[in-house]
């Protein structure tokens, strides 16, 4: 059995973007590989006959992903034009055979296609409102920013005056734009029986709500017709539901920003309100963390009258079914994470991650809840390397809180050795670790490291009352990682309280750069794309407009806890050697934390280094290119053998 490497995240294979044919025959996917001479993640499609379990590569792979959707028993493929101006050329792939032939040819760039009904297809396209003198294509070499947000991560600044509209094209005439100049679809689900679309957006000059409103599209007729208006539910999906539109969403009035979202039916006539479901689970939420994913899918959709969506339940990220009004139950039964699913003609499939292995395609039996794999795309990495098992490490905190926790021991553990440990830190910070295989930790195990996590207080799976942090990060949240921490050290004496690290990314960059600054017990610290000064975050994130008023109202600029709760504001208390890693397209955590926190601790005697990673943004260690990602782990592993090791 082989140890982990660093490099081996490059033999993994991500799926993502599964859709079942209409009649539930065939299962077609996205699977990525890792390309390192490339530095890119090539996307190959593939499909797979639900009654036979036959596999067959549909599209051999390319650099950029792939765009499809099922026309009844055919996939159309969108293969040119969907990231710039000009057509789009459109496929149609036989599923049984594999071959390709033109379909049609639509004179828009386009982002989603979906059959409408009627022979009418609902087409997402951006449109570009700025003027033409500050377009890329017409020789600027500017951004003119108007409005907000003004950024998004991945995108970069290219956010400000454009907007995602919804078309209704049938070949051989002009598309339509159903949506208003400024109006921006934020997301929208498309029924081809009904001929209709509920989407959720609204139309702004200025600052976009975080409060979208809700509509409805008649693909036939044209019509556009407003049934919520913005600024008054925070909208996470929406499909039809009987002769209503479901609605999964939260006003926020109890636990803020933070709240999970429940279920309404919304009458198409009225717009009237009812409740269908209460859920005190995150639907669509975060999820299970790992750095083993790539791409998505569907997580929430109504299939045979049913509501079903992925979420976290203490460490496990699972399917969950609404089968009639205020009745939940758990679709699946096991332990690790639902990744995307999808559900038609009686067939339930999903891309998960069981039993500490890596995203294989599943079959869920309705009847039974059991799970078959028809895939093995990873499974002979799995075989081949040895995989460390999570022990359990809970513990009841000082408010009476079961707080779990897992530790990962050393490859070759020898009881009785000494060995240096890591304290790894989840992001969100309402995300939740769990059992399912995280590339970064095994690697640290494969060191010689014990590597223990834990869900604090404010972390997923646990109920809107245990996730609510907002206005208090740093308090009982740093409080469980300190205690879960002197737990592991009592439980585990072959740790040697004088070698251990802690690290941890977004905002488990902000807990680190919390405990660097509040304590000296760690000989090691690594902050990743992090969080040092809630004003900076509020001014420069690209959701920090409208995050950091409900934390710390009305504003971080008047309100004093902003910076009694910002780490930059005790940064002259750190004695502990630390690594920054940051990327200078983080749009989530914008760069300049980290450069305020490197500015403020140089020169002050502490053992420092900066990896700054050009072109990435803050998916770096998920997402970030292929010779990105390998730098980025041989930085964090360097710093903390070099003050861990005891040869060092």
């Amino acid at each position: 059995m082989e140890n982990i490497a660093i490099k081996d995240f490059l033999q993994f294979k991500f799926l993502e973007s599964l859709r079942l044919s209409p009649d539930g025959r065939y299962a077609a996917f996205v699977k990525r590989d890792c390309d390192e001479d490339g530095d890119a993640y090539p996307a190959s499609l593939w499909r797979v006959d639900t009654a036979s379990g036959e596999l067959l590569q549909l599209r051999a792979p390319e650099k950029e992903g792939v765009l499809f959707a099922w026309d009844g028993g055919k996939i159309l493929l969108a293969a040119s034009g969907r990231s710039g101006g000009g057509d789009t050329a459109i496929l149609e792939i036989d599923p049984e055979t594999g071959d390709t032939a033109p379909a049609f040819t639509v004179p828009l760039p386009v982002r989603g296609i979906e059959p409408a009904g009627g022979g009418a297809y609902a087409l997402t396209v951006q449109r570009d409102l700025r003027p033409p003198e500050d377009r890329e294509e017409n020789g600027a070499d500017w951004y003119a920013l108007d409005e907000l947000p003004f950024s998004a991560n991945g995108p970069g600044y290219a956010t400000s005056l454009r907007r995602n509209a919804l078309y209704r094209f049938t070949p051989g005439e002009k598309p339509v734009r159903l949506t208003a100049d400024w109006y921006h679809v934020e997301g929208c689900t498309v029924n081809s029986a009904l001929q209709k679309a509920v989407c959720w957006g609204q139309s702004y000059r200025g600052v976009r709500s975080i409060r979208p409103g809700l509509a409805v599209v008649d693909f036939a007729t044209g019509d556009f017709r407003e049934l919520i208006p913005p600024d008054v539910w925070r909208v996470e999906h929406a499909d039809f539901l009987g002769n209503k539109v479901m609605m999964c969403a939260t006003k926020g009035e109890r636990y803020n920003i933070s709240e999970n979202p429940n279920f309404y039916l919304v009458d198409m006539d009225t717009g009237s309100v009812t409740e269908y479901c209460q859920v005190d689970v995150m639907a669509k939420g975060l999820g299970t963390a790992s750095d083993c994913r790539f791409g998505g899918g569907y997580d929430c959709m109504v299939r045979d009258g049913r509501i079903y969506f992925t979420a976290c339940e203490k460490e496990s990220c699972e399917l969950w079914e609404i089968p009639a009004q205020g009745v939940l139950r758990k679709a699946t039964q096991g332990n690790g994470s639902v990744d995307c699913f999808d559900i038609r003609g009686g067939e339930i499939w999903f891309v998960g991650m069981r039993e500490q292995g890596l995203q294989e395609l599943y079959r869920l039996d309705r009847e039974t809840g059991q799970e078959t794999c028809h895939t093995g795309f990873n499974s002979g990495y799995m075989a081949e390397h040895q995989i460390g098992e999570p022990e359990e490490c809970a513990f009841v905190n000082d408010n009476g809180d079961w707080v779990q926790g897992w530790v990962l021991r050393p490859a070759g553990y020898v009881e009785g050795r000494k060995y240096p440990a890591i304290l790894d830190i989840h992001g969100g910070p309402k995300v939740a670790y769990g059992r399912v295989f995280y590339h970064e930790m095994q690697f640290w195990a494969s060191r010689g490291y014990f590597v223990f996590f834990c869900n604090p207080r404010g972390s997923d799976g646990r109920g809107n009352a245990y996730g609510m942090l907002i206005g208090s990060y740093g308090t009982y949240d740093y409080d469980d990682i300190m205690a879960f921490t002197d737990v592991v050290l009592e439980r585990y004496p072959d740790i040697d309280p004088r070698r251990v690290g802690v690290t941890g990314g977004s905002y488990g960059g902000f807990m680190t750069n919390w405990i660097v600054t509040h304590t000296d017990r760690f000989a090691a610290a690594a902050t990743q794309r992090s969080i040092s000064s809630w004003t900076l975050h509020e001014g420069a994130c690209d959701s920090g407009y409208w995050v950091i008023p409900h934390m710390h109202p009305p504003t971080s600029r008047v309100n004093p806890l902003a910076w009694e709760q910002s780490p930059l504001r005790y940064v002259g208390k750190i004695k502990t050697p630390l690594l920054i890693i940051h990327s200078d397209h983080d749009m989530r955590c914008h760069t300049g934390e980290a450069l305020c926190l490197y500015t403020a601790l140089i020169g002050r005697g502490v053992p420092l280094r900066m990896c700054l990673f050009k072109d990435e943004n803050h998916e770096l260690s998920r997402r970030g290119r292929p010779q990105s990602r390998v730098k980025r782990l041989e930085e964090i592993t360097a710093w903390m053998d070099r003050y861990l090791k005891e040869e060092a």
